[in-house]
């Protein structure tokens, strides 16, 4: 059976809250939210590289919701691994 490796960005990314460094405004509007969630749909925006998807998912482990940003499969053609993201990858 062929081995799904974890990326260096998927290691290092933070796991909550506690680990985002130097988005302090953020983290408190966030973390009120979590003491009190209620419906709403959240927009991260900016630049490349800021954190939208580290805070996105510290969020989401904060309110306990098991986000899968992908999964490992074996490819029936050649058996290599194809890493599927979201609902509309394709191999």
């Amino acid at each position: 059976m062929p081995k799904c490796y974890e990326s260096i960005v998927d290691a290092y990314r933070p796991k909550g809250f506690s680990e985002i460094v130097g988005q302090s405004h953020l983290i408190a509007e966030l973390q009120s939210f979590v003491s009190a969630p209620y419906s709403v749909a959240m927009l991260f925006e900016g630049e490349t590289g800021i954190g939208k998807t580290s805070a996105a998912l510290a969020l989401a482990h904060e309110l306990g919701i098991d986000v899968d940003q992908g999964h490992c499969i074996a490819s029936l053609q050649g058996n290599r691994l194809a890493k599927l993201s979201g609902p509309y990858a394709a191999i």
